[in-house]
């Protein structure tokens, strides 16, 4: 699992996610999201295109990581790619109700208005 963090602007930060969110790999990642949100507004774009599984744990990060952001007064969306696992995931899931979910990158910066 690797995680790539791109600032956009000031308020805007780009998190690209790579490989696997599971159990083993959600602590270091919770930990980088904490760092992130602390004592401060941010608006984040998920980008999920490169992640090849996800869990329930990576899927409980997720929740975790949008209360956060808007409990910092922010907003969150997520980026990923059509017919993909995750995809198919978050619709069994029924996260498509709950985060909302673009397919490129320009889509997911005019949610924030660029």
């Amino acid at each position: 699992m690797e995680l790539e963090l791109i600032k956009h602007q000031l308020f805007v930060h780009e998190v690209r996610l790579y490989g696997r969110i599971d159990s083993m790999t959600t602590p270091a990642l919770k930990e980088s999201f904490k760092a992130m949100t602390r004592n401060q507004q941010c608006n984040v774009i998920l980008d999920l295109r490169d992640v090849t599984f996800l869990d329930s744990a990576g899927l409980g990060l997720l929740v975790s990581v949008l209360h956060a952001v808007r409990a910092c007064g922010g907003s969150m969306c997520c980026l990923i790619l059509p017919g993909s696992p995750v995809e198919s995931i978050f619709a069994m899931v029924r996260f498509k109700d709950v985060f909302t979910i673009y397919h490129t990158p320009e889509e997911a910066f005019q949610h924030f208005h660029f």
